[in-house]
């Protein structure tokens, strides 16, 4: 289970063109990819996005930070890096983070779709009035689907061929994993 608890995001008049979240988003967790086959995640709130590798969807240009649409009732599936190499390159790791969701759109008692709030304070100290603003609570569950240890990992032969040659040399699982893991913690292993 993955937990980001609520931020509290306090604005003063003065604060107001100096922060954008939308540009500058909290990151909850940095971007990364998964190491294993695939990842299903039943998410429990927004703030999921995903970044395009190259614009080839016809959405938006490569590099560029897709907001994934929260639905309740929904699962998503995150392809990982084992399946990257599976299939030589044909499908890509899905490369995402999460982010802080600070949503504007309120009712009259100050409360977002998303259940967020929006609340007025004053400051003692100088009489300034500074909103704050609660971000969306995000609880997930995420289950990793990696291989055996002993599996060999190698491009599938119908993702290789004259115009697509091998892009991987064959692999251990558990040796992969854990030279993903080691590199995730800024080490080098051999």
């Amino acid at each position: 289970i993955l937990n980001y608890p609520l931020l509290e995001l306090e604005l003063g008049d003065e604060d107001v063109n100096e922060v954008d979240v939308q540009r500058d988003p909290i990151i909850r967790a940095g971007a990364h990819t998964d190491y294993g086959a695939f990842t299903i995640l039943k998410s429990g709130g927004p703030g999921l996005q995903l970044q395009l590798s190259g614009g080839t969807s016809g959405k938006g240009k490569g590099g560029e930070w897709i907001n994934v649409p929260h639905l309740p009732d929904a699962f998503v599936i995150n392809l990982g890096d084992l399946m990257q190499r599976w299939t030589n390159d044909r499908w890509r790791s899905t490369l995402h983070r999460v982010v802080a969701v600070f949503d504007e759109a309120e009712n009259k008692d100050g409360i977002t779709k998303a259940g967020m709030k929006t609340t007025e304070t004053t400051n003692v100290e100088d009489n300034k009035k500074k909103k704050v603003h609660q971000s969306a609570q995000r609880q997930s569950i995420a289950f990793f689907v990696n291989m055996n240890g002993d599996a060999k990992i190698v491009p599938f032969s119908t993702c290789v061929d004259e115009k697509h040659p091998s892009r991987y040399d064959e692999i251990l699982a558990s040796k992969y994993l854990i030279q993903r893991h080691a590199q995730s913690m800024g080490q080098t292993t051999k």
